[in-house]
């Protein structure tokens, strides 16, 4: 199993990577082990701050992609309960929420 710091540095590098361009972004929503993935951590990883924090703004930032809202659609509810039960993640999740809204 991968240790968290090496978790948190990889989706630090995300987080940069999917901010960096509009290519980028729209390559990682097709992922869907990815995408997968990033959820889990927002809904079980709840004591692991930094780790949460980065795969929630690279989330954020693959939400301002085209394609994002229909690959998002299908964690529309996951995301909802995130945004409900964590407060220092309900910012970020609502603008998420609101990207997929438009």
């Amino acid at each position: 199993d991968v240790n968290i710091e090496i978790k948190e540095e990889i989706f630090e590098i995300l987080a940069f990577v999917s901010d960096f361009s509009s290519i980028s972004r729209e390559e990682l929503l097709k992922n869907d082990c990815l995408m997968n993935m990033i959820i889990g951590i927002l809904q079980q990883m709840k004591n692991q701050e930094k780790l949460l924090q980065f795969a929630a703004l690279t989330l954020s930032n693959m939400a301002s992609s085209p394609s994002a809202k229909a690959a998002l659609k299908k964690y529309e509810s996951e995301l909802m309960m995130i945004g409900f039960s964590d407060d220092s993640l309900a910012g970020i999740i609502s603008n998420i929420l609101a990207e997929l809204s438009h």
